[in-house]
């Protein structure tokens, strides 16, 4: 049928689910409804946002605590760590 290889394959794939229609007109309706309500959950995907994306947009921005640098060395005890100078904290 001409009508049904013309059809989007996400389409096809619910159609495929169920029993073909016997008619053409059948056919047509059952495609447009399956048509219209993966528009609308596509629809709904994007409101509701791409966590993914805000995860990628996160990991990217610059902002992450580890960003594969090693850490300066410190200016203090010639670079070699040792006690904490506590006497330098004013209560």
């Amino acid at each position: 049928m001409l009508y049904y290889q013309g059809l989007n394959s996400d389409v096809k794939d619910e159609l495929s689910r169920d029993e073909k229609p016997d008619t053409l007109d059948k056919l047509a309706e059952k495609a447009t409804r399956i048509d219209k309500r993966q528009f609308q959950r596509r629809q709904e995907r994007k409101r509701e946002g791409n966590p993914q994306k805000i995860v990628l947009k996160y990991l990217y921005s610059g902002n992450n605590a580890n960003q594969g640098k090693k850490r300066d060395l410190a200016i203090y005890n010639d670079g070699k760590p040792g006690p904490m100078d506590l006497s330098t904290i004013e209560a």
